[in-house]
């Protein structure tokens, strides 16, 4: 018991005694707690300061805290201030209560007890700060590149990357490009991207370097991993590096700068294919680096910057003193120069930025340089780049054939390297053309893979960059002694400049050559190149060659040589000369050069090869190429040349004859053992060989037939075109060879009896990689397998297919073909085959796993791409894709195209039309089997056009084509819908379509309802999609739209059942009213065009604003329903509209609504709208309401193009507006105030009926008497307003105008910008300004209404003003006052005044002097005009005898004065003008007006009295010295010329034409014959009296001959009078040779055309018509020297007898006509034969004949003709069947037009040969 109660007061005393004693002890122990605070408050405090010294010491070593000790660092300092604060509180306490002497029990108790407390927390927070270690080493993080304008380029290549670096099957990513280019920029980014999206656990980054440093790799790869590497061997660091790389699950290693391979290994870095998580980046300047020692997997080229890329980076880095006006033209010019280098255009930016305009031009004349500039920083940044790549180049011809491709200034030829390389002995070990060929290739890949050499579109040449070029020069310069000039004129001084002992390489290309030097001693000069700029002649010392003994390569290209110099054949050692593109005359001192052993003769003029050339025993290349008037090679020189490897003669010789013939034979090329490339042309297989062998060749180009077109661009080295070739007769041996060989085959006009191709290569073309075959109606079947018997299978290596016009083919492929056939097909075309009813069948199809193109148009009878029956289908193959690689679609004019394959059932019907799309087919019709077989076609699919398809209904599943970029569907009359979306998986209510798609366009689809089907289903899609505030069916990279033609389209989405529910629709059928509704989103759409579309509305009300946020450009056309473009809730989501058109929308209201919008956001839409195009808007009252407030935003607005009723509305347009265009606004009565528009620059208003003037100024305020106008207004256009009376409106207020302006010096009214006006058709326009007040005063007029009659006046200004055009102003009598300000019109450049009715002149005194810049006067049609300038105010007190008034127009090149009957002189005073520029002057139909008159004493008196006008031109007092042009029709003129006219007034005259002046007798008198030594076309017509064209007699025989040696045309039309053109017996006559063209019709009298001495070596075109006169039309000697005449016509001359006269005295026994190719004779009555002698008349190019009522011909000539080309003639209106000859054939169709009618023919001989 007493246990008990001891234990219960135990208990007791627990509870309540302990925690009393302990209460009281806080009382009992208030100074110990407080001090024991203190102590522990100093000890945290002494600990924080010890763990902040290791904090900052560590933060001193670049370590970074860890996070624990941070917090624990903020937990200290936090409790310490606390604590600190709280023993200031208790002491402050202590004092208030008397310094203890009467304490607070109370708040002792509690100080104590807090005290107790916190020291309890400092101690435990002092035992929290225990750390082992406070810092980290963190891994380094690359400084981040600062954000700038992106640039295209480089965003699709950085594009291209990640998309590769996201792909689990590539793990090692190559980059590559040119020093300087921005590889380490573009990698960096990939880095900072991967970062971002968290691609990698780790991406690091290291630079390697030409010389790699693998301490250093591998330092900057641990420095970025946060490692530290303390291994000593290289070995040790390698491992400990993999180790640490192998533990990060993914990783990206960068490595930079590659020269050559480098050993993952040895770095340390793990190889991809054993750490999956691993995948490389590396960069070379080389891309053999990357692919072949890295063995990359997918390589991205960096290309230059394009133009308008370099621009923006250029302009970024220069900064805004780029903006200058003066400086930005020049500043555009450097970046140009940089050519898109970044290294250059940042260090030359750098270098400008902040310079002023000289500096700047100064840099843009060195960057011209061809070579480097001393521009700050290119030496030591770009050439030292570019230098290092050049020395890291393997082995001295690389390096040689570097410098050597820096000589030329442009493209780089294949052809010139061989050339010159051959000659230079540049490529080591070769022997033969065919090796060096080959070493060339290999080279230049080399150089390429380096980016020394750059792509162009032709794969026989490449191009170098200019900074690559101009460092390539400057090495050689240095170490081959090379001088070049490039584009400039090169004057003999100039060769002193050369270091003649020293100098190897001389290089002039494209200069301006007009003489070289007597001689150059350059005893080391191996290559010599002068390439003219132009063809011209340059004068060559017979001497010049004689220093050049060890001259190894000479190049003359683009030159005159009638002859070349003697001290040529001094050129001992010479082994390459080239004279391309030169007119030769005497070449054969070429025979001389007996080493030569490269003669390149390239598209020159050259038209007999010499038979010396035969002792050129030692020549390997010869190039005929493009020589197109070579017509004779001697036989035996082809054959002489034994050495021959390669023999070029494309578009060149054809004239091959058989053996023992006066020309080359086919046959000699049998003698050239050595021929291993032969490039010729054959007219006809005939002409082959057949024991011909080709079996040397390696690479040839061979055309049989004359209908091809040759082409440099050439695919591969064997090409081999055959045209109308007999297969029966022609397959010689060495054809079948070839063919076996050929890698490019063209066949034209099959024929022989063969039905498919595979005939005539039955081992099926091993070789062949492109085929095209067309025109060639026996064909059936490209290949059948029962033709073939190699195992190999067909066409193996084939990469295009190209058939057109087979209209007898029925398949492309027959039979059953092994694997290989068509394997490496990778495009086809197939155009106007219509018996084709399908493409491939499945089993073909199956094997084109590389096809990537497919293009059929106009083959009416297809059915189906691909045919597939039952036998074809096994189970083992159903998963078989077709196509995977297919990138582009074309289907074009198919209109029985149903299927894209379906398998035929003959039993059912036809199965529905489709093209492909895994659906359920309907009841009652044939399902698509195997729809599996089509699953992947498409997968790569890129570009898919559909036209003219008219049974198509529907397309591809939209799954089928995740690669498309492009979609067009164009008139398909049937399809109903675009999209297949019915059954599609729908996750989270969002569906992703076609994710490339960029553009779709869809146009001409009359029964499309819906572009997406989503068909009935009601689970289709889920019930949130119908509120979900983003487009459910999303079309990620959409960004063009274009919906055109589509009557019957609803809505861009069909119906589903929520939507529909929804609308409380029943019938699924009902037409859906808005084109998009919220189920659909295209968030990157720029581009929106709907026009003739379905009448509907375009969005709902509640459509998603974020449905359009990028989009751009929105055009709405005849949608005639819509009553608001842009309602008010798609506003906000169109925030990067930028361009707004809308056009014939019929019920558009308002363009905006802006209704229901908060007025604090209402004002920032459409912030970006820079143009807006309205017309055709009947409707349209407004843009939007005018008390809509605030308006909207559009201070962008730069172009509003606008065809409405009323502008009232706009005033908040003005901001930005840059461009205002006004068409078709008849209610229109007046436009903004100026004020409105500061910026706008182009002002165009046209058919605005109702417009009275354009700018109100009433109310304006005029500062100081001057206001200036539209301060950037540079183009001003009014046209077509009948109302408008002035363009600027002053209004009636007396006070609008200060007193002071109409006395004003300078206009008051200025338009500082203003460069163009046109004022058309304003019948109304009086003044450019209407009347003010004083205005009004000074002309004393009292009624405002009365019209001002000057358009301008000292009022208004126009400084800038260069381009002004006044058409159709009736109302105008005056342009310009007497009195206009200062500095207006000074700068006008071209002046046109037409159909202004009331003018009488057009200048008046006071702008003459302001005329100095004019180029241009042209006026015409102004029926009262009389003179040009005006006489009220030129020197009235000058005396008219006197000629003191002067006109001089320094740069006036074209003066037209038409159509003016009152016209009497320029200027009525006496005068003199000068025209020093004038290039064109046209006179016509000023019927008063003398063009030229010659001062005599006699004129003078005359027009001192008044009785004589002045004429346009006096002279001796004017002269034309640049004159080019000169017209002359239906003046006043007696005789063009006076006779005192001085012979030097028209030293360029080019073109005379002379028409309907009726009184001259002669055109060209002797006298001006000497002057018009350039006169290169004579046009004369209806002049009655002209007797002859050209007046001989009175000049000396000596000079005479020498006239008109330019004339290349004559045309004479209309001359009743003229009988000659000069007097035959005018000795020696006229020099006619450069004559082209003779056009002479209805010329009734004409008598003789031209006398018999005529020599027309360059006639091309005679054409005689209507010349009753003429018996005959030349004489045999003429005839026999048009050589030339290509096309001869002679029309309805009724007194013709024959062509070439009959004229014994001429000894003339054969006549050849040799290129000759049209002839007709057509109502000719008295027409018996075309010669009547006993003249051979050969035709050997004539082809097209014509004989039309000739009813006197019976036969052609009495002796023999020839015709070898001439097939077929038409007689009549039909084609007169081919009987032996032309003789034959003409006389049957006499017999047959006349009957039995006896006709003699003189018996022929041989008969006439066809």
């Amino acid at each position: 018991m007493v246990e008990i109660v001891l234990a219960v007061a135990a208990k007791v005393s627990e509870y309540l005694v302990d925690p009393a004693v302990r209460q009281l002890g806080y009382l009992f122990n208030y100074r110990t707690n407080i001090e024991d605070l203190s102590q522990q408050v100093e000890n945290l405090r002494n600990a924080s300061a010890r763990q902040q010294h290791s904090v900052d010491e560590a933060i001193g070593n670049g370590h970074k805290i860890e996070d624990d000790v941070c917090k624990w660092m903020t937990r200290a300092d936090g409790f310490i201030q606390n604590a600190c604060k709280f023993l200031e509180d208790e002491k402050e306490a202590r004092k208030s209560c008397f310094n203890g002497l009467c304490p607070n029990l109370k708040s002792r108790y509690q100080l104590s007890r807090e005290a107790r407390k916190k020291a309890r927390v400092a101690v435990q927070i002092h035992e929290d700060g225990q750390f082992e270690r406070v810092s980290y080493r963190a891994p380094l993080q690359e400084i981040r590149s600062a954000p700038s304008e992106a640039l295209r380029s480089r965003v699709l290549t950085l594009d291209e990357v990640m998309e590769a670096l996201r792909d689990a099957n590539i793990n090692k990513i190559g980059v590559w490009g040119l020093g300087g280019v921005g590889k380490t920029t573009l990698v960096k980014q990939v880095a900072e991207q991967a970062a971002q999206e968290k691609l990698f656990d780790k991406v690091v980054r290291a630079t390697v370097s030409q010389t790699p440093d693998l301490k250093k790799i591998q330092g900057q790869l641990a420095d970025l991993l946060g490692m530290k590497l303390e291994e000593e061997s290289e070995q040790g660091r390698a491992d400990r590096l993999r180790q640490r790389m192998e533990a990060e699950k993914t990783i990206l290693i960068i490595l930079d700068d590659l020269w050559a391979e480098l050993e993952l290994e040895k770095v340390g870095i793990p190889s991809p294919d054993d750490h999956k998580g691993c995948k490389l980046v590396l960069t070379s300047r080389n891309i053999q680096v990357l692919s072949n020692e890295m063995s990359t997997q997918k390589d991205f080229p960096v290309r230059h910057l394009q133009e308008d890329e370099t621009w923006i980076l250029f302009k970024n880095t220069v900064g805004d003193s780029i903006e200058n006006p003066e400086l930005q033209p020049i500043a555009v010019d450097v970046a140009k120069e940089c050519e898109g280098l970044p290294i250059a255009i940042v260090t030359v930016a750098k270098a400008l930025k902040n310079k002023n305009v000289s500096i700047w031009k100064d840099a843009l004349q060195q960057l011209k340089l061809p070579t480097l500039t001393n521009i700050t920083g290119m030496e030591t940044k770009v050439y030292s780049s570019l230098k290092l790549s050049y020395e890291h180049l393997e082995g001295d011809e690389v390096k040689s054939l570097c410098l050597f491709c820096g000589l030329f200034s442009n493209h780089i030829h294949i052809r010139d390297l061989l050339n010159y390389g051959v000659g230079l002995r540049l490529f080591q070990g070769t022997n033969t053309l065919e090796e060096a060929k080959n070493r060339i290739d290999t080279l230049v890949d080399n150089l390429k893979s380096s980016n020394f050499l750059l792509e162009t579109d032709h794969n026989t040449c490449f191009r170098m960059h200019d900074l690559v070029r101009s460092t390539a020069r400057k090495i050689a310069s240095e170490q081959r002694h090379v001088f070049t000039h490039q584009k400039t004129t090169v004057r003999v001084e100039e060769w002193s400049k050369i270091d003649e002992r020293q100098v190897t390489w001389v290089k002039l290309n494209g200069c301006d050559v007009h003489e070289l030097p007597e001689g150059l001693v350059c005893p080391k000069l191996e290559f010599f190149e002068c390439f003219l700029k132009t063809n011209s002649a340059v004068k060559i010392p017979n001497t010049f060659f004689e220093g050049m003994e060890q001259l190894k390569v000479l190049d003359f290209s683009r030159m005159r040589l009638p002859s070349l110099p003697s001290s040529l054949q001094c050129l001992a050692n010479l082994r390459t000369l080239c004279l391309d593109g030169c007119n030769l005359g005497d070449i054969v001192v070429i025979a001389e050069l007996k080493k030569l052993e490269i003669l390149s003769l390239f598209e020159s003029d050259i038209e007999q090869l010499p038979r010396e050339i035969a002792q050129l025993t030692h020549l390997r290349l010869l190039d005929l190429n493009g020589s197109s008037k070579l017509k004779v090679i001697p036989p035996g020189v082809i054959s002489s040349l034994f050495r021959l490897e390669d023999l070029c003669m494309e578009n060149s010789f054809t004239q091959w004859e058989g053996e023992g013939k006066s020309n080359a034979c086919l046959a000699e090329l049998k003698h050239l053992s050595h021929l291993t490339s032969l490039e010729i042309q054959i007219p006809d297989a005939k002409l082959l060989p057949k024991d011909i062998v080709f079996d040397n060749l390696e690479r040839y180009r061979i055309s049989v037939g004359d209908v091809w077109i040759w082409k440099e661009n050439y695919k591969t080295n064997r090409t081999l075109k055959l045209n109308e070739f007999d297969t029966s007769l022609h397959l010689v041996d060495g054809i079948s060879k070839l063919l076996k060989r050929t890698e490019d085959l063209h066949l034209r006009e099959l024929c022989g009896g063969i039905n498919g191709l595979s005939k005539l290569n039955r081992e099926g073309f091993l070789k062949l990689k492109h085929l095209n075959v067309e025109s060639s109606p026996e064909i059936q079947y490209i290949v059948n397998s029962m033709d073939l018997t190699s195992s190999h299978g067909a066409f193996p290596v084939m990469e295009t297919l190209s058939l057109n016009q087979l209209i007898n083919l029925q398949e492309v492929c027959h039979g059953q073909f092994p694997a290989r056939s068509f394997g490496c097909l990778r495009k086809v075309e197939v155009e106007d085959c219509y018996g084709l009813k399908f493409l491939f069948s499945l089993s073909v199809a199956r094997g084109l796993s590389r096809l990537e193109e497919i293009k059929v148009t106009r083959c009416k009878s297809m059915v189906e791409m691909v045919s597939q029956g039952r036998k074809e289908i096994k189970e083992d193959a159903v998963n078989v894709p077709l196509f995977p690689e297919l990138r582009s679609l074309t289907l074009q004019d198919l209109p029985k195209l149903s299927n894209f394959c379906f398998e035929e059932n003959p039993v059912l019907s036809k199965p529905p039309s489709t093209i492909v799309g895994p659906s359920t087919p309907p009841l009652n019709q044939p399902e698509i089997r195997d729809d599996q077989l089509l699953l992947s076609l498409g997968g790569n699919l890129r570009s898919l056009k559909l036209k003219n398809c008219m049974s198509l209904l529907k397309l591809f599943s939209p799954s089928l084509l995740q690669n498309l970029e492009d979609l067009i569907v164009e008139n398909c009359g049937q399809l109903e819908h675009v999209f297949d979306l019915e059954g599609l998986n729908v996750d989270d209510g969002h569906v992703e379509l076609l994710p490339k798609l960029g553009k779709l366009r869809l146009i001409g689809l009359p029964k499309l309802r819906h572009i997406c089907n989503c068909g009935s289903s009601r689970n289709h899609f889920p019930s949130s999609m119908a509120s979900a505030s983003v487009g459910n069916i999303i079309f990620p990279k959409l960004s063009g739209i274009f919906l055109e033609s589509l009557p019957n389209l609803t809505s861009f989405v069909s119906p589903g059942y929520h939507s529909l529910q929804r609308l409380h629709h029943a019938d699924l059928d009902t037409p859906f009213p808005v084109l998009f509704d919220e189920r659909v989103a295209f968030p990157n759409l720029e581009e929106l065009t709907l026009r003739q579309n379905r009448d509907t509305e375009i969005w709902p009300e509640q459509f998603p604003v974020d449905s359009f946020p990028k989009l751009r450009v929105l055009s709405v056309h005849d949608c005639k329903d819509i009553l608001v473009v842009i309602p008010s809730f798609m506003l906000q989501g169109l925030h990067n509209l930028e361009v707004l058109k809308v056009g014939r929308c019929s019920s558009v209201e308002e363009v905006f609504q802006l209704e229901g919008l908060d007025e604090e956001k209402q004002a920032k839409r459409l912030g970006r709208l820079r143009e807006i195009e309205l017309h055709d808007l009947p409707g349209l009252t407004r843009l939007w309401k005018e008390n809509s407030k605030p308006g909207l935003d559009l201070q962008s607005l730069e172009s509003l193009d606008e065809e409405i009723r009323d502008c009232q509305l706009l005033l908040s347009l003005g901001g930005n507006l840059r461009s205002l265009k006004l068409k078709n606004c008849m209610s229109l009565s007046k436009l903004f105030p100026p004020s409105l528009l500061p910026n706008l620059e182009e002002l165009i208003v046209e058919n605005c009926g109702q417009l009275e003037h354009v700018f109100d100024l009433e109310g304006l305020n005029v500062d100081d008497g001057h206001v200036g106008l539209l301060p950037k207004l540079g183009v001003l256009k009014l046209t077509g307003l009948p109302k408008l009376r002035h363009i600027c409106n002053c209004g009636s207020s007396r006070n609008h105008f200060p007193s002071s302006m109409a006395s004003a010096p300078v206009g008051n009214i200025i338009f500082p910008k203003l460069s163009g006006i046109l004022l058309e058709s304003l019948p109304n326009l009086t003044s450019f300004v209407s009347p003010g007040y004083h205005s009004l005063q000074r002309l004393h007029h009292a009624d405002l209404d009365t019209p001002f009659p000057v358009l301008f006046d000292e009022r208004v200004a126009f400084p800038s003003l260069k381009f002004l055009k006044i058409l159709g102003l009736d109302n105008v009598k005056k342009i310009w006052h007497n009195q206009i300000s200062q500095d207006s019109f000074s700068k006008l450049e071209k002046v046109t005044v037409s159909s202004c009715g009331q003018l009488l002149n057009i200048f008046p005194s006071c702008m003459l002097k302001r005329l100095q810049s004019l180029d241009d006067l042209h006026v015409c049609c102004c029926s009262s005009l009389e003179a040009v300038f005006d006489v009220e105010w030129i020197n009235v007190n000058v005396d008219r005898s006197s000629l003191g008034n002067k006109f001089v127009f320094p740069k006036v090149t074209s003066l037209c004065l038409g159509n003016l009957p009152q016209l009497r002189s320029f200027y009525p005073g006496a005068h003199t003008s000068q025209w020093p520029l004038l290039k064109k002057l046209i006179v016509c139909n000023c019927h008063k007006l003398n063009v030229f008159a010659f001062e005599t004493p006699t004129f003078q008196q005359r027009h001192h009295e008044g009785n004589l006008d002045m004429p346009l031109f006096l002279l001796p007092h004017v002269a034309f010295p640049n004159l080019e042009e000169l017209t002359l029709r239906q003046n006043r003129d007696t005789e063009i010329w006076p006779e005192q006219f001085p012979v030097d007034s028209f030293p360029k005259l080019r073109v005379l034409s002379v028409h309907d002046c009726k009184d001259i007798l002669v055109v060209i008198p002797s006298f001006m014959l000497q002057g018009l030594h350039n006169l290169e076309a004579l046009k004369v017509g209806g002049c009655s009296s002209v007797e002859e064209v050209f007046q001989l007699e009175g000049l000396d025989e000596e000079n005479q001959a020498k006239r008109l040696g330019q004339l290349r045309e004559i045309k004479l039309h209309d001359l009743p009078g003229l009988t000659r053109l000069w007097k035959e017996n005018s000795k020696p006559g006229l020099d006619l040779e450069c004559l082209e063209s003779l056009v002479v019709q209805n010329c009734v009298s004409l008598i003789n055309l031209v006398p018999s001495s005529v020599s027309f070596q360059n006639l091309a075109t005679l054409d005689v018509q209507s010349c009753g006169s003429l018996r005959s039309l030349i004489s045999p000697s003429v005839a026999k020297s048009l050589v030339k005449l290509k096309t001869l016509k002679i029309r309805r001359s009724d007194m013709m007898e024959e062509v070439v006269s009959n004229k014994r005295g001429e000894a003339t026994d054969e006549i050849t006509f040799y290129k000759l190719q049209h002839m007709e004779l057509l109502y000719l009555p008295n027409l018996t034969s075309f010669s009547s002698g006993g003249y051979i008349f050969s035709f050997p190019s004539l082809e097209q004949m014509l004989v039309k009522e000739c009813p006197k011909m019976k036969m052609f000539s009495p002796s023999l003709v020839t015709t070898p080309r001439l097939e077929r003639i038409k007689v009549g209106d039909d084609d007169w069947p081919w009987q032996d000859d032309l003789n034959t054939t003409i006389h049957n169709s006499f017999i047959n037009a006349h009957g039995n009618v006896e006709a003699e023919i003189v018996e022929l001989g041989a008969g006439s040969t066809l």
